[in-house]
């Protein structure tokens, strides 16, 4: 994944140089230099591709995400 830093999350969802690169904005040769590495190099695809989909399983998976709200849900009824 190639995203810019904007707000909106997708930085989050990437880890910078594992699943992803994070550029940020209006730097277009850095964006340019990102999507033109990931074109190049399959290796990289998918050792990023594979970092992508155990990052997605740990924390935004139908699983994972059960998990958080259960254990908030714990702890504000605890309060």
């Amino acid at each position: 994944m190639v995203c810019c830093e904007i707000g909106t999350g997708t930085s989050y969802l990437s880890e910078p140089g594992v699943t992803g690169f994070v550029v940020e904005p209006c730097q277009q040769e850095m964006l340019a230099d990102a999507m033109n590495r990931l074109a190049s190099d399959k290796p990289l695809r998918v050792a990023m591709g594979i970092a992508a989909r155990r990052r997605y399983d740990q924390l935004f998976s139908g699983e994972a995400l059960g998990r958080a709200y259960s254990e908030l849900y714990r702890e504000v009824a605890a309060a």
